[in-house]
């Protein structure tokens, strides 16, 4: 068979420039025009997670197997060796879902930043829950000093509300958090949470169902790809970050010695990394910023994906 029947395949030069980590969609749609690789297996497993019929970028999609695909991943979730790449296959559905659709979302034109997609609203809305903001959504523990409450799912009700009150960086990994135990926790009918800013990170005493809606929430919200892109963009350097004299004073050159002594690796170098917006001379939003997040939740992504030393 020829392979002139075929499109081609891989990254266009844009992609590259963006770190789209859902850049293989575009050519799996391409490759649905052949209507003999239109048939095949693997093109029928990367199709859309939603059970209906819908024209995605002038392509007939059958919905439904990416559904099935995450229910099974769902249904799998045990062991904890195994949790967290399940959690990512999941993530990597939703991501997949969204950059197909990214025209039926956008369609006054699609944003040129990937990561405007990444508005958990959107995805909760896909899932078939409506969201909303409330001024004031009770007591996490009445009479406790637990604080109130961040955020709470009804899953028979098919809704996701997020207090108002909380700085939108919290409120967007809040709603992250929702989702996650929207897609990972079947058996949680209502729930409520706390606010949070990030992963739990060091907080041991968060339950485990508690703690994988951390990690779905940074999945989310912080694709790896995009990550390292733009650290890579930001501070020159595609691995780690390694806090020398020359890159200290790059990024504060009145508080080097300062940051040598009291930032030269872990959490307090991270944190540092996740809020500046300047690297030697040159300016740019910080990274939290980029990605609508707290520097608590950028500097721990950050050190999960190793890119500042723990």
């Amino acid at each position: 068979m020829s392979n002139a029947k075929y499109p081609k395949t891989g990254l266009h030069a844009d992609r590259e420039r963006l770190c789209n980590p859902y850049a293989h969609i575009e050519e799996l749609e391409e490759a649905l025009a052949c209507e003999e690789y239109a048939e095949s297996t693997t093109v029928r497993l990367l199709r859309n997670p939603y059970a209906t019929e819908q024209v995605v970028d002038g392509y007939q999609i059958n919905d439904s197997t990416y559904h099935r695909d995450a229910l099974r991943y769902q249904r799998r979730l045990s062991g904890d060796s195994d949790r967290l790449e399940q959690i990512r296959a999941i993530v990597r559905n939703l991501h997949a879902d969204l950059w197909r659709s990214r025209h039926a979302i956008f369609p006054d034109g699609v944003p040129d930043d990937p990561v405007a997609l990444l508005d958990p609203s959107i995805t909760l809305a896909r899932q078939g829950y409506r969201y909303g903001l409330d001024e004031y959504l009770g007591d996490y523990e009445p009479g406790s000093k637990k604080g109130d409450v961040a955020g709470e799912i009804d899953r028979n009700g098919k809704t996701v509300r997020v207090c108002r009150r909380l700085k939108p960086s919290v409120r967007r990994f809040t709603a992250a958090h929702e989702l996650g135990h929207a897609m990972l926790h079947q058996g949680a009918v209502m729930h409520r949470d706390r606010a949070i800013e990030g992963p739990a990170g060091d907080r041991p005493h968060r339950s485990p169902i508690e703690k994988e809606a951390d990690v779905f929430a940074a999945e989310f919200l912080m694709p790896p790809n995009i990550v390292r892109e733009r650290f890579r963009a930001s501070f020159g350097c595609s691995e780690r970050f390694e806090l020398t004299w020359d890159s200290a004073y790059a990024l504060n050159p009145a508080k080097a010695e300062e940051l040598m002594q009291e930032a030269s690796r872990g959490r307090p170098l991270a944190l540092v990394l996740a809020t500046t917006g300047r690297y030697g001379g040159t300016v740019f939003q910080p990274l939290a910023m980029q990605f609508g997040v707290s520097g608590e939740a950028m500097a721990y992504r950050l050190l999960e994906l190793g890119l500042v030393e723990r």
